[in-house]
């Protein structure tokens, strides 16, 4: 277990650079199962990458990063006919849900995969819309004790699909999974993220078609034959991490703290929403200049899929609300027990309530927090709320399981010291 010991209370300053997002590099691993030869710049080192390239070696990819940790060289065979992968590291990330849609995509006809990762502290992600969405392909499906079969021995020509929920990781699943199709794919109700675009810009590369007939509609003409030449793509800039370094510059900096390397459009929604609780900044084109708040406001944040303001984000813009004048309301039904992180924060005088799906969080503008305190990162972004809180509290924090947020900020000790934060990893 990693922890994070920090001394707080020290004054921010400086500029911080963006990486590539986390959400959009674990599918485009998955995708480079569909080419020979794939360079991914702007591909941070993290975590979850490295345990998806390691559950990948088992099948013969090869991975490698160059020595700045931010380009990934990814090398692949053709792929078996039939493959197994069952082994504990599959169980670990919910990433690896992702690799069922790009195993049928490179040609894959069986697939036993034991249950990918998916629990957390707030409830299980269901994969049931993934496997409805393979049935509709054409294939079949079949659930045993500790892992899943997919039988792909004839898909169909022409494929229409309404999903259930607009789910990312199903959108994105499928997108991959159509590479086997020898006709189109529809898809209806699906995901736009910016992370689905990404994929979708990747698979352009390869030789897809897409046509968006609506909003949420999208057909899709897979090629004929995959092109297998060497395939270089750049991911896309972390936004959500840019707006966990807005706020905590709001809460922290001295003066005034520089994000650099940001997607300016991908971050609208969050964006307003900070701004209308007070929070102020400066915008440019790949930029954004974040000053610390005197007075910040109360608001009710309604969690929503894409374009709005995704469940992702609450645990962040909790922390503002902690210090806004008055009582917050989060309404969260994506993820409704999203809100363990609150009962940490009661540790260090937070006062909040939550049931399912709903949380009222009482802000102090002037709580301060002052004393030795160990907090618990119960998942990623319920990590990075603890340590916005470890470093405003006056005394020393000890985050325990760190390694949570390790999944998603890259090289985040650093960049925090960078900008004058007292931080360490103790093991």
């Amino acid at each position: 277990m990693t922890k994070f010991k920090v001394i707080g209370a020290k004054q921010l300053f400086g500029d911080i650079n963006i990486s590539g997002a986390k959400n959009s590099l674990l599918p485009l691993i998955c995708a480079s199962l569909l080419s020979r030869s794939v360079i991914l710049r702007n591909a941070p080192k993290l975590r979850d990458a490295e345990i998806l390239l390691d559950i990948l070696s088992s099948i013969g990819i090869t991975g490698d990063w160059d020595p700045s940790g931010e380009v990934l060289y990814i090398n692949a065979k053709q792929i078996g006919h039939d493959v197994k992968l069952l082994q504990g590291l599959v169980s670990s990330i919910r990433y690896s849900t992702i690799l069922m849609g790009a195993l049928i995509g490179a040609g894959c006809k069986k697939l036993e995969i034991a249950y990918p990762g998916g629990c957390s502290s707030f409830g299980t992600r269901p994969i049931d819309i993934h496997l409805v969405g393979f049935e509709a392909l054409g294939a079949d499906i079949s659930i045993l004790k500790n892992s899943i079969v997919i039988s792909c021995e004839s898909l169909n020509k022409q494929v229409q699909h309404t999903l259930r929920f607009p789910s990312v990781g199903a959108t994105l699943n499928l997108i991959l999974a159509s590479a086997a199709v020898e006709g189109s794919v529809t898809l209806h109700n699906i995901a736009t993220e910016p992370e689905v675009i990404d994929l979708i810009d990747f698979c352009v590369k390869l030789g897809f078609q897409f046509r968006f007939l609506k909003e949420r509609s999208l057909e899709i003409t897979p090629p004929m034959s995959l092109r297998t030449a060497l395939l270089e793509h750049s991911v896309i800039p972390d936004r959500i991490e840019t707006l966990s370094f807005m706020v905590l510059g709001t809460l922290l900096c001295k003066d005034r703290l520089e994000i650099k390397g940001a997607n300016i459009a991908h971050t609208k929604q969050p964006r307003d929403f900070l701004r209308s609780m007070g929070v102020p900044f400066d915008i440019f084109e790949d930029r954004i200049v974040v000053y610390r708040s005197e007075k910040l406001n109360a608001r009710r944040l309604t969690v929503d899929v894409y374009p709005g303001i995704g469940t992702d984000y609450q645990p962040l813009i909790a922390a503002v609300m902690s210090y806004a004048n008055g009582v917050s309301e989060i309404i969260d039904p994506v993820y409704p027990k999203r809100f363990a992180y609150l009962d940490e924060l009661t540790k260090m005088g937070l006062q909040s309530t939550h049931l399912d799906g709903l949380a009222n969080i009482v802000g102090d503008p002037s709580l301060s927090v002052n004393g030795d305190f160990e907090l618990e990162c119960h998942d990623l972004r319920a990590g990075f709320n603890s340590l916005i809180f470890a470093l405003l509290n006056d005394g020393k924090t000890v985050l325990t399981k760190a390694e949570q947020i390790l999944r998603g900020y890259y090289s985040v000790v650093d960049k925090l010291r960078s900008i004058g934060a007292d931080i360490e990893t103790i093991n």
